[in-house]
């Protein structure tokens, strides 16, 4: 019960802020959606993406490959010397790269907006630096200061963006301005905060396990964001910037689903690589497991049935067809983040390399099936490529898993439950074309709910797991 307690805390601090500062950023979105067209806000979004991918690149993931060593080491000397390895690493790339990088580009794509490409990349290192800082206070539990930096990078966003519209006439440069000084402000901040963590280096020794571990799991964040980005890309060069800005907006709706995803996967890691240990414990994963799989689906049949609200609560009645793409797009990260569970054994064997195969086969079904999808079918089915491309990810992850750590998870359920939804989905929207949403959502929610009681009763208070690692 403690050990319980210890995953709901942490969750509830760590998991709970990133979630309170996704729900600060979702309030930026009516800002933008009210003043820009569907297209501006379509071609804002795909900007504020690339971003994110660049800091991902040049970040290097070594985020998750710091928590994966950090506790391994008894001296603080050494985790010290572990976080400054990687923080002096992460900043030679983008010093090296960055300017690079603008060059090629305006060599290369001579009617490229100069200002615009700047703006977009004077974000990345301020970004890079705020990412590095909240995480440094995440691993060594400086609760306080991780609350103050992700929350006020985001509240000034949202204040700034607010009284700027409110007194003056906003544009696209306007936008990534405010996000460029909110993420400068922060991150000198941030580093104020760690700076006992960064010492002096004489050697990147550390680097020969730290980029090894690592490079997987960057192709893995790469792939992840980018599927959802060449999307992007295929609906403004398939169709146009219009079906882009609803795209957009339906993915924020997926945020919804992201939340207490993002909540569960802070606290899960420190939880696992804690636990896994004693054998006992694989009771309880295998419970964690199961809530967590059927809370997940369950908060999917809600978002479905109050889509239309939540659309309007973000955006505007321009945006409603939004909700037509929304059981693809809100179901993915619920299948990755059953993926993260069931396939806990590559982490916890250390051969993060074999999450190549699992990604690899992801990105090349998604990329392919989403072309051919959108370019055939239309918009209205844009996300069934990613989807079935996550489904064999996690399938071919969670056979290598068994086979290098093998947890035997109770997954049966889960899986029938997620072909069932599926199904049913596909009638409802393609057969009956959404006549009956919420009478097959309200049936879906009656029998998951079920389900889920039968779970916590069954296999929590009755104890009746049969789960063992070999």
């Amino acid at each position: 019960m403690n050990k319980l307690k210890f995953i709901l805390k942490d969750t509830f601090i760590y998991g709970g802020t990133i979630a309170l500062n996704s729900l600060i950023m979702l309030m930026t979105i009516p800002l933008l959606t009210n003043n820009f067209s569907v297209d501006e806000y379509g071609l804002i979004d795909l900007y504020l993406t690339l971003i994110t991918i660049l800091v991902i690149l040049f970040v290097f993931a070594q985020d998750s490959t710091i928590a994966r060593f950090f506790y391994e080491f008894n001296s603080n000397r050494r985790k010290k010397k572990l976080i400054s390895e990687s923080f002096y690493f992460q900043n030679i790339l983008y010093l090296v790269f960055l300017p690079i990088i603008y060059f090629v580009v305006l060599s290369y794509f001579e009617q490229v907006d100069k200002k615009l490409l700047l703006l977009i990349l004077l974000q990345v290192p301020f970004f890079i630096l705020l990412n590095f800082s909240q995480n440094i206070l995440k691993w060594t539990f400086q609760r306080s200061k991780f609350i103050f930096i992700s929350l006020g990078s985001t509240l000034f966003i949202l204040i700034f963006l607010q009284c700027y519209i409110t007194f003056f006439s906003i544009d696209i440069y306007d936008v990534l301005y405010i996000y460029l000084i909110s993420r400068l402000i922060f991150s000198l901040i941030g580093l104020f905060f760690v700076r006992k963590w960064i010492i002096k280096i004489y050697n990147f020794e550390s680097l020969k396990f730290l980029i090894p571990y690592g490079v997987p799991i960057l192709l893995i964040s790469l792939i992840t964001l980018g599927l959802p980005f060449t999307e992007r890309l295929f609906l403004l060069k398939i169709l146009s910037e219009y079906e882009l800005g609803l795209y957009s907006v339906a993915l924020k709706v997926v945020f919804f689903i992201s939340l207490p995803i993002q909540a569960f996967q802070m606290a899960w890691g420190p939880f696992l690589y804690t636990h896994y240990k004693d054998e006992k414990n694989y009771v309880l994963f295998n419970f964690i497991f199961m809530f967590i799989a059927l809370f997940l689906l369950i908060l999917l049949v809600l978002v479905l049935i109050f889509s239309k609200e939540l659309v309007y609560l973000l955006s505007s009645e321009e945006y409603i067809e939004s909700t037509k793409i929304l059981f693809t797009l809100c179901l993915s990260p619920i299948i990755l983040a059953i993926g993260s569970i069931l396939e806990a054994g590559i982490d916890l064997s250390k051969k993060s390399y074999l999450k190549y195969y699992g990604f690899i086969s992801s990105a090349l079904i998604g990329i392919f099936l989403t072309y051919l999808i959108i370019k055939y079918f239309g918009f209205y089915y844009a996300g069934w490529g990613v989807l079935i491309g996550n489904i064999c990810k996690v399938l071919i992850d969670y056979t290598l898993a068994r086979k290098v750590y093998n947890i035997i998870w109770n997954y049966h359920l889960i899986f029938n439950l997620n072909i069932f939804i599926i199904i049913l989905q596909i009638i409802n929207i393609y057969i009956y074309e959404h006549k009956y949403d919420l009478y097959f959502n309200l049936f879906i929610l009656f029998i998951l709910f079920i389900f889920l009681i039968r779970t916590i009763y069954v296999h929590y208070l009755m104890k009746i797991f049969n789960c063992k690692v070999k």
